[in-house]
């Protein structure tokens, strides 16, 4: 039984992404492009409708009632289309770009801008039918957590609700822990090896609260990081997004780039951890982050 290092998994994954992130973007730079073009048209979406504008409409504060007039014209019209079509671009967009990425920081392949370019590959079929396996995993063990809800819901007793909702929060982060030891199908079906959802999740056997430690760490780094940077935006004079189309350009390169930074270092996290606890196929040699 291998173990995932937490805190050196961590460093490892800061550090290459960061070191590597404009890297790590042309080697997915196709996908990339698709991803930019789908943000464009959220961001355009949004603001046609005056979403961004009513969050300074109030003498430059929040006007509630428009941001709730606005947020209902998203589900109106074509407007709902576009939003749900520019969100399913961006997903699979997300999965082509992260077979890049696995494959990159496992094999090496683009390091040196060689294998980057090719727009589709079989691993990208394999990697959706891997997490589309893994995803109706996840719906059969939600399905199990029915029962025990609405039995808790029908009981009087405090005690016993205090004492669910300790045992709940504690089976939730666990299914979070065993949520990602099936996600190591993902960095598998990348490098060619199949998309082994059973066999990755046997051979990560024992790292469950290892690897949510990894993913907590780096969510909470991420978000710490994104907080600062909107918080440097808006100082910088770019709430005010509708008011100039080089604004709203910026914006949507800025939200793109906080997001493919944040995808990276889940992507790289797996791929770190698949090395680690399973090993790539064949013994080949695996590139370090």
């Amino acid at each position: 039984m291998r173990k995932l290092p937490v805190f050196a998994s961590v460093g490892e994954v800061l550090s290459g992404v960061t070191r590597h992130y404009f890297q790590l973007l042309f080697a997915a730079w196709p996908a990339v492009l698709v991803l930019l073009a789908a943000a464009g048209l959220l961001v355009w979406v949004y603001d046609s409708i005056g979403y961004f504008a009513a969050f300074t409409a109030n003498d430059g504060g929040p006007d509630l009632a428009a941001i709730a007039a606005a947020a209902e014209l998203i589900n109106a019209g074509g407007n709902v289309w576009k939003v749900y079509g520019a969100q399913l671009l961006m997903a699979l967009a997300s999965a082509v770009a992260a077979v890049r990425w696995h494959r990159l920081v496992l094999l090496g392949e683009g390091a040196n801008g060689d294998g980057g370019v090719i727009g589709l590959r079989r691993e990208d079929g394999t990697y959706l039918f891997a997490l589309l396996k893994i995803v109706l995993l996840a719906a059969c063990g939600l399905v199990l957590f029915i029962p025990a809800t609405l039995l808790l819901a029908m009981t009087d007793s405090v005690a016993i609700k205090i004492a669910a909702s300790f045992l709940f929060l504690f089976l939730y982060f666990m299914a979070i822990g065993m949520w990602l030891r099936l996600s190591l199908a993902l960095p598998d079906a990348s490098v060619g090896a199949g998309g082994r959802v059973f066999a990755v999740f046997r051979a990560s056997s024992g790292n469950t609260w290892r690897m949510l430690g990894v993913s907590l760490l780096l969510a909470l780094i991420a978000i710490i990081v994104i907080i600062a940077i909107f918080a440097l935006v808006g100082a910088a004079g770019f709430a005010s997004v509708s008011s100039s189309p080089a604004i709203l350009a910026a914006t949507v390169v800025i939200y793109l780039a906080v997001y493919l930074y944040f995808l990276m270092t889940q992507i790289t996290m797996l791929s770190v951890a698949y090395r680690e606890i399973v090993g790539l196929p064949g013994g080949q040699a695996a590139q370090e982050a």
